[in-house]
């Protein structure tokens, strides 16, 4: 199994490019494109819902941006009016409409679609702004670059080359038509003094004019090119960080792995005594229903199962502790913890949707020809336990353990198919809430005294 972890993890090998191809950045740019496509090709769907979530969120940051960008201009243009004249107007309402951008971002599943369109709409407006100030003196210039790196970061690798050379092209466009006399001069290098006829022999010298027109494409590909290469590479890294993070999840506790993600597993580094509540639950008659199916079968029920009861256990918060053959067993109030009445509460809660779930499960597998679907039992109890890391320094386990879980794996193995019994514990923090009826006291092995529990509703 860790051999296949790894090749999971590993990146699609790629052919490498023959020589004579092209120059090397352009080599590098397909290549870290095409591996970044083959590895998100190649990622189980949760990792593909991990990568687009990570993506929407880049999207964000962005767009952002843009809304602070362009309404910080806004009053800038306006107060310098007598330059500017109405193109105020232009980053007030761009600033506006990506206000309206944002939200489709946050729940369209096209956002990249949008962000794609939304970057070729600042290209217009840089140039527009460039055209205004003067192709060839305007320090609007150098923002060109910038625009190519932000696309090239928040952009998938294609998209950013097809915009970058778009805006190259743009950029060019507006150098010869200004120098040709087939572009008027923009309104602010005119409101600022300068004569047409001066500009347009600026614009008409060809040394000038191509010495410009040359180093601004050559920056905006170089930069378009190298930022491309490099925020592939990051890509991929983050990417292969999301697909290991996804892996870590199915073998961590999701709340502990959240807490390894964010930096604070030393918090569960060290066993410690807490009031938990524990639930264990068991299917009753496992090994005869085994027996009367395939092993393909039963292997397809049993995870369908225990896929619906962890999904289940983690919409209530517990901590889905362990599998064990067909046994359950789930944590509240480790590593998160709130109030014990709480914990008890939302773990009676989870128990009874088990339940509810499991009466739909057992009709659906009926009729799929399961003569003798499952039934579970399930326990609950409330009590002081050690809770952390147990095991050797190669391998660690997460888990609880002590005479409240040991209790609590007894009350399971003594309830009836398809019932929940719970301790006096727990009773006494949910009874406010849940009916549940007296069943008097039963001696379970491992506990020198007699027990008494309680049957949910």
């Amino acid at each position: 199994m860790a051999s296949d972890a790894a090749q999971s993890l590993a990146a699609p090998s790629l052919p490498l490019a023959s020589e004579g191809e092209g120059p090397a950045c352009v080599i590098a740019a397909r290549l870290s494109a095409s591996r970044l496509h083959q590895l998100i090709a190649a990622a189980p769907e949760d990792v593909k819902g991990s990568i687009q979530a990570l993506e929407r969120d880049r999207t964000l940051q962005i767009q952002l941006f843009r809304i602070l960008a362009y309404l910080s201009s806004a009053p800038i243009m306006l107060y310098f009016r007598n330059f500017t004249g109405s193109l105020f107007a232009v980053p007030a309402l761009l600033g506006l409409a990506n206000l309206v951008c944002y939200y489709l971002l946050r729940r369209v599943a096209w956002f990249q679609g949008l962000n794609t369109f939304l970057f070729f709409v600042d290209i217009l407006a840089t140039e527009l702004l460039v055209w205004h100030n003067g192709v060839l003196t305007t320090p609007m210039v150098m923002w060109l670059p910038v625009l190519v790196i932000a696309m090239s970061f928040f952009l998938p690798p294609a998209r950013a080359i097809a915009l970058s050379i778009l805006l190259s092209v743009i950029h060019a466009y507006l150098v010869v038509a200004q120098s040709r006399g087939l572009l008027p001069v923009g309104r602010i290098i005119s409101n600022a003094g300068f004569e047409p006829a001066v500009l347009q022999a600026m614009l008409g010298n060809h040394w000038q004019r191509n010495f410009s027109l040359v180093a601004t494409v050559l920056l905006v590909l170089g930069s378009m090119f190298f930022a491309t290469y490099v925020f592939s590479l990051l890509r991929q890294r983050e990417y292969e960080l999301t697909r290991a993070n996804e892996l870590i999840r199915r073998y961590v506790p999701t709340q502990l792995a959240d807490q390894i993600l964010g930096g604070s597993y030393t918090e569960a580094a060290h066993p410690e005594r807490k009031k938990l509540t524990i639930f264990f639950s068991d299917i009753k008659g496992f090994t005869e229903t085994a027996d009367q199916l395939e092993a393909e079968e039963l292997s397809r029920v049993l995870n369908e199962y225990l896929s619906e009861m962890s999904a289940i256990a983690l919409q209530h918060g517990g901590t889905v502790d362990k599998f064990v053959g067909d046994a359950l067993m789930v944590l509240f109030g480790a590593p998160n913890a709130t109030s014990d009445k709480d914990h008890a509460s939302r773990a009676v809660c989870m128990a009874r949707q088990m339940q509810k779930r499991m009466d739909q499960l057992r009709e659906k597998w009926f009729h799929e020809g399961i003569q003798a679907p499952f039934q579970v039992r399930m326990g609950i109890n409330t009590g002081l336990a050690s809770v952390g890391n147990f095991g050797s320094q190669e391998r660690m386990d997460y888990t609880a353990i002590g005479n409240q879980v040991n209790l609590a794996a007894r009350l399971q193995s003594h309830a009836e198919p398809g019932r929940i019994l719970v301790s006096h514990s727990t009773w006494a923090l949910v009874k406010d809430e849940f009916s549940a009826s007296p069943k008097g006291e039963i001696q379970v092995k491992g506990i020198h005294y007699p027990v008494k529990v309680y049957e949910l509703a």
